[in-house]
């Protein structure tokens, strides 16, 4: 007797691209606040620039992938990974910019300097392998790139693991970043395995590895009862700020100024001198004819 294949209803494989598209478009809209928090503070504080640097990279790689895997196989199942990643290609460029823009801390403006060095030569053997190898080759390449950048955003959220190990305290891990990226590497997890892709399940599992690593830092150093949940002033702007005030206070005029005694008969009759006594127009006043 033949062994007959489980075939799952076309219904629950909707479903489950929906939840893997959803779960992609609200990871990409969930740093909005904080970058908003950005431009209000005028400073990224303790934020590091990888999640955003990997939600541009990310978008712009699995839409690639997604688009050049439908051109060589037809299969427009694949689309799935154009509609899903298009925002985070757009949005990527927003968080990008408004971090560039209000980073006060060189040495994380020169860590975003790395980052895009690395999305650029990634792109650039991308578009050497097209040119010079096979068709099938070539996706070959770009789905273990996409592999890789996959794993780019769950490895981003540990970028300021040594700094949560320092203050112990895991503040300057994104919250809803790490709440969207879990649920979102368990969609793509299953769709993956429906679609018998490996180049889609072998990131997601590593995510889940490292992102789990970020959950435990996060459960093992809570942030401050107080803190907010997207906190983007740093702890040297905000000494900064406090040393800006104490120079403001100690400069600022006596509430009791010293009063100029005014010229007067009775100044001048009494035991305080003038401002003039002993000119030559004192003198002058003081024995002059009347």
């Amino acid at each position: 007797v033949a062994g007959s294949r489980f075939v799952l209803p076309t219904g629950f494989i909707t479903v489950i691209k929906s939840l893997c598209i959803f779960s992609n478009v609200l990871g990409q809209l969930s740093p909005i606040p904080q970058v908003r928090q950005f431009y209000k503070n005028q400073d990224t504080g303790e934020a590091d620039a990888a999640p955003f640097v990997s939600i541009m990279y990310g978008g712009l790689q699995w839409s690639f992938y997604g688009f050049f895997a439908f051109v060589v196989t037809r299969n427009a199942d694949v689309l799935v990974l154009v509609y899903s990643n298009m925002v985070g290609a757009i949005l990527g460029f927003y968080y990008v910019h408004g971090f560039y823009q209000n980073c006060c801390n060189e040495q994380f403006r020169q860590r975003l300097s790395v980052y895009c060095k690395v999305a650029a030569t990634l792109a650039g053997l991308q578009l050497l392998a097209t040119t010079l190898f096979d068709m099938r080759e070539a996706l070959l390449f770009c789905g273990l790139v996409s592999c890789v950048s996959g794993m780019m955003s769950a490895v981003s959220l540990l970028t300021t693991m040594p700094q949560v190990l320092h203050t112990r305290c895991s503040s300057s891990i994104n919250l809803p970043l790490l709440s969207t990226g879990m649920f979102g590497a368990s969609s793509w997890l299953i769709c993956g395995f429906l679609m018998h892709d490996v180049w889609i399940m072998l990131p997601n599992v590593v995510s889940l590895v490292f992102q789990s690593c970020a959950a435990a830092a996060v459960i093992v150093f809570p942030r401050e009862q107080d803190e907010p949940l997207l906190n983007s002033r740093s702890k040297h702007t905000e000494a900064k700020m406090v040393t800006k005030d104490v120079v403001v206070t100690k400069a600022a005029p006596s509430d009791f100024p010293v009063r100029q005694l005014p010229m007067s008969k009775q100044g001048a009759t009494g035991g305080d001198m003038p401002d003039d006594y002993g000119s030559l127009c004192y003198q002058q006043g003081g024995t002059g004819s009347t």
